[in-house]
């Protein structure tokens, strides 16, 4: 059995933790949500917990990672006390891993290091989050038995992946209707910002705030979290260079007219290997007269900066289950690309608190569709 180190990340300088950043960084999987920048936008994201496992060898070399964020729900105005922000947490925390685990090459390893990688995750989490998640990013279907055995389920779940190669072959990847509505907006006068003022960030953060209260019905992080992500910079932890000087490891796509926000994209990365659009959206109803499209313009853009700078994979970060209907996947299979089905790995920490949870959750859609139905 592998040895397992867990990293506190509290301003992490171990060299365990200088080795670790190495490993990922140049593991075939790799990609922003399992490095050192992710571990940097942990830091500044209030709602969230970095957990970070690593597996060694006898020689201490690692044979394995895996990079977890433990997300709580913010607070509204009924749980600002402290005794029931604590339970607020407890009732809305799940923990998830976007990208991981990483596994060293050598097969004989890989298995044995997955499991120990496993026990060592939920040791952290099981008191403090409702359910586990690892959203894959690869096809992880030969380690499926490993995961079953420690509890969790699988579920499919689509994704897209656009053609980046270059610019002209991401063009001729979308639909005639989708390249119409680019030039159309381009032409009606919306620009891309792709380094924005902070008050163009506030403006993006209030149009997506309102799709996720009155559409989307899930959570969605503080402003801070955005302005943090708009701010990360590349090098060493604790090393923030100041707000709103973009960076190589995200980048916000706002669509701009007559001087106010239409839309935009949240988009992060790690160079030379994928993009993730992670946070999306646009008034396209409230637009639509001035013919201008700005959820399909910020998408485009996203498409087009990842292309232009050789960044291989563009990911959509999930098209919802096969055998439902999701109106976001119908809007964005006009891009083009090649459809994935990695799927997702679950498990259920604490049996009551998520089933009371999903119950409250399940109760608050039903009703929201009653108050809004036409």
């Amino acid at each position: 059995m592998p040895q397992i180190r867990t990293i506190r990340l509290k301003a992490p300088t171990s060299d365990l933790y200088v080795s670790w950043a190495r490993f990922a960084e140049r593991h075939p999987q790799a990609s922003f949500f399992q490095s050192e920048a992710f571990v940097r936008l942990i830091e500044t994201w209030p709602e969230a917990e970095g957990v970070l496992v690593v597996a060694l060898d006898g020689s201490g070399n690692i044979t394995g990672s895996l990079l977890g964020v433990l997300i709580c729900e913010t607070p509204g105005r009924l749980w600002q006390k402290s005794r029931l922000k604590r339970i607020h947490r407890k009732l809305t925390s799940r923990a998830v891993v976007y990208g991981g685990p990483l596994l060293g090459q050598d097969p004989r390893q890989q298995q044995p290091t997955l499991r120990a990688l496993l026990l060592a995750l939920h040791r952290e989490v099981k008191h403090r989050a409702l359910f586990t998640q690892f959203r894959n990013f690869f096809d992880l279907s030969g380690f499926r038995t490993v995961f079953e055995g420690e509890g969790y389920r699988y579920n499919d779940r689509l994704n897209l992946l656009p053609g980046t190669s270059s610019a002209e072959t991401a063009w001729k990847g979308i639909t005639s209707n989708r390249r119409r509505q680019v030039r159309k907006s381009l032409e009606a006068g919306a620009v891309v910002v792709t380094e924005p003022s902070a008050r163009q960030v506030d403006e993006f953060y209030a149009i997506l705030r309102t799709l996720y209260a009155r559409k989307v019905k899930k959570p969605l992080p503080s402003p801070t979290f955005f302005h943090a992500l708009h701010a990360l910079g590349p090098g060493p932890a604790n090393n923030h260079p100041p707000p709103g000087t973009g960076s190589g490891y995200a980048k916000l796509l706002l669509v701009i007219y007559e001087n106010r926000v239409a839309g935009g994209a949240a988009c992060v990365m790690l160079p030379g290997r994928a993009m993730h659009e992670w946070y999306g959206c646009g008034l396209d109803r409230e637009y639509k007269k001035a013919g201008i499209y700005p959820s399909v313009l910020a998408t485009w853009a996203s498409i087009e900066y990842a292309a232009k700078n050789g960044i291989p994979v563009f990911d959509f970060m999930g098209m919802g289950r096969p055998e439902i209907p999701y109106g976001v996947r119908e809007f964005k299979k006009e891009f083009g690309g090649s459809w994935v089905n990695f799927g997702r790995f679950s498990r259920v920490n604490r049996a009551v608190p998520y089933f009371i949870t999903e119950t409250a959750y399940n109760g608050f859609l039903f009703l929201s569709r009653l108050v809004n139905y036409k």
